[in-house]
């Protein structure tokens, strides 16, 4: 298996410490096609077993409205793969964005949002449950 893929908007890596890290690159405008495309490439990553995701914004990112307003994980079986999901929204913007979506949208795993990478890999870290 493939332990990295590289999508338009972000790369995907297994860590180490067996999380599976989104990274968004900078200047990339978010929108509906970008992360189905990053959903797919987790899809492709996972295996068997599930694995806390790390999730890491830039500070500044441009998205389009549709990409906050859509639940992306419906139908695609994720929570099969996904223990937790750790966010390094960036800044307050970013925090709020991703708390908003996940208000909307909850999941059937646990989901936190920081401004720190640090912070965020620490809570994946403890084991949310």
């Amino acid at each position: 298996m493939n332990e990295q893929l590289e999508t338009d908007a972000a790369i995907l890596r297994k860590a180490p410490d067996g999380a599976l890290e989104v990274r968004f690159k900078p200047n990339v405008t978010l929108d509906k096609e970008k992360i189905a495309q990053i959903l797919d490439a987790r899809e492709s990553l996972c295996g068997s077993g599930r694995y806390p995701v790390l999730v890491v914004l830039p500070k500044d990112f441009d998205f389009e409205v549709d990409a906050i307003s859509h639940d992306h994980y419906q139908d695609r079986g994720l929570e099969q793969c996904t223990y937790a999901v750790a966010w390094d929204a960036g800044s307050e913007l970013g925090e709020r964005l991703v708390e908003m979506f996940y208000t909307y949208f909850p999941q059937r795993f646990p989901v936190r949002v920081f401004r720190s990478e640090e912070d965020a890999r620490g809570w994946l870290q403890e084991g949310p449950e």
